[in-house]
């Protein structure tokens, strides 16, 4: 079987798959206590970027690229990229989705479980409602 990646477009909507508020958190038993942590925190308490308004960091400027945006932005991308690469990602189920039929819309029932057993399947035909 040939190996599929994930196509910009779908990139793109995974990346946008992904919470604002998800708690960004290196050790998954930790996480309980470190709720706070999310992108926004980071952004603003920790590394001292916070928004002034959408497309303005304090500080880097208005109108520029905020380097910790593109950092985290750089990191989430290279994550769908690699687990892609390894088939943990499948994209958005056009011929590898096994319970729909291949021309239906996937974004309807797209989503990253949050059940890490189940792990960050984007299509399989499933949804969490079921």
């Amino acid at each position: 079987m040939a190996e599929r990646k994930v196509t910009d477009e779908e990139q793109d909507f995974i990346f946008d798959l992904v919470p604002t508020d998800a708690v960004i958190w290196g050790d998954l038993e930790e996480m309980e206590h470190f709720k706070h942590a999310t992108y926004a925190w980071w952004r603003t308490e920790v590394l001292g970027h916070p928004k002034a308004h959408p497309g303005c960091c304090k500080t880097c400027g208005c109108a520029t690229t905020c380097m910790l945006g593109a950092f985290y932005e750089g990191v989430v991308t290279m994550v769908i990229n690699e687990l892609s690469k390894i088939g943990v990602i499948r994209g958005l189920g056009r011929t590898d989705c096994p319970r729909v039929d291949a021309e239906d819309k996937h974004h309807q029932h797209s989503y990253i479980h949050t059940d890490p057993a189940i792990g960050p399947t984007i299509c399989d035909g499933w949804s969490p409602d079921e």
